[in-house]
């Protein structure tokens, strides 16, 4: 599955399901200090509790959905959903930051949300933000994501979301 990544100079950008044999390569990203400052948790993640959680995503694709984004083969980054509801499902992120400003994330936020919408029946896409990353407000809109609320995205954290109806292929197979 294509991102699209025509017209950049970047090369062919994919999104490829994430296995077991992954659980390395996501760690590392996780881990990563330019991934930590703009994570949830600030924080870096130890091995032990990265392995149970990732084993677990992996484990159950009717409730999380783990991409592994690649570059000319190299992966640089990480696309997950998961079910928040039986309607919703969020949407998290993360690039190494030589990716960063070319447009790859928002074209893998679009083509991610397309995928979900064809296999899970969920009405929407949530993404949760936190305060101060712009860069990130600025791919999810432009990948059709509103903010949910009058919040100034750009200064405060902040909830964007993209529905069904906003987005490319229609109902679930």
């Amino acid at each position: 599955m294509s991102a699209g990544a025509a017209g950049r100079g970047r090369g062919e950008v994919t999104l490829v399901a994430a296995g077991a044999g992954d659980a390395r390569t996501v760690y590392e990203l996780r881990n990563d200090p330019f991934t930590v400052r703009y994570s949830g948790s600030g924080r870096p993640v130890a091995w032990e509790e990265h392995a149970r959680w990732f084993a677990d995503r992996v484990a159950r694709p009717a409730d999380h959905r783990l991409y592994l984004v690649r570059c000319n083969g190299e992966t640089i980054g990480v696309l997950r959903f998961e079910r928040r509801d039986a309607r919703t499902a969020g949407i998290s992120i993360y690039l190494a930051e030589q990716a960063v400003g070319r447009g790859i994330g928002t074209d893998v936020i679009r083509a991610g949300c397309d995928l979900i919408f064809r296999h899970w029946s969920v009405g929407s896409v949530e993404a949760e933000v936190i305060a101060g990353n712009e860069r990130s407000v600025r791919a999810f809109r432009k990948a059709g994501f509103s903010p949910r609320s009058g919040a100034a995205p750009e200064t405060s954290g902040c909830t964007l979301v993209r529905t069904r109806d906003e987005a490319a292929g229609g109902e679930p197979s």
